[in-house]
């Protein structure tokens, strides 16, 4: 178990490291009150699928380096979520995986690595101002990577970008 004190448990702030089994995630999925989670010394190459989904309080998330997939509804509903950082070796972002994630900001930078985003990765995922007749502004461009082949219906859905499409 790697929740061994119930201090953790009302921890602000968690970095996590190592090789982790399910029974691990599931324990970090549990951690609601958890505002900052970096993963980015995990060892494995994979998250479970839905891991934060719903998560009220997560703000900030750093994701393991290796990591190859983002999952379907991985940070779906976190609607404290501030940034979105793809880790430069994944391959595929998973359908609804950033879905509802009004608080986030600045620019999304999908990594040459991705071949595929699924439908509805980042439908309603940034921080929107209404204009006139009530279109959106998203303040941040998006650069999607050059070896991108498929993106899904929805998968920018709700989103107008400030900037740069590169």
């Amino acid at each position: 178990n790697i929740i061994e004190n119930e201090d953790l448990w009302n921890a602000d702030k968690l970095k996590i490291s190592g090789k982790l089994n399910d029974s691990d995630w599931k324990t970090i999925s549990a951690l609601t009150s958890t505002k900052h989670i970096d993963l980015s010394d995990v060892t494995n190459n994979y998250i479970l699928e839905g891991l934060f989904k719903g998560n009220s309080k997560l703000e900030t998330l750093i994701l393991p380096q290796g990591l190859l997939e983002i999952p379907e509804s991985l940070c779906e509903d976190c609607i404290k979520l501030q940034s979105i950082k793809i880790p430069s070796n994944v391959i595929r972002i998973g359908k609804n995986a950033f879905k509802n994630t009004y608080e986030t900001q600045g620019d999304l930078i999908i990594p040459d690595s991705v071949i595929e985003i699924m439908d509805g990765a980042f439908r309603e995922s940034h921080s929107v101002s209404y204009a006139e007749r009530n279109s959106i502004i998203l303040y941040g461009a998006l650069y999607i990577g050059k070896n991108v082949k498929t993106i899904g219906e929805y998968a920018f859905a709700v989103n107008g970008y400030k900037g740069i499409l590169s």
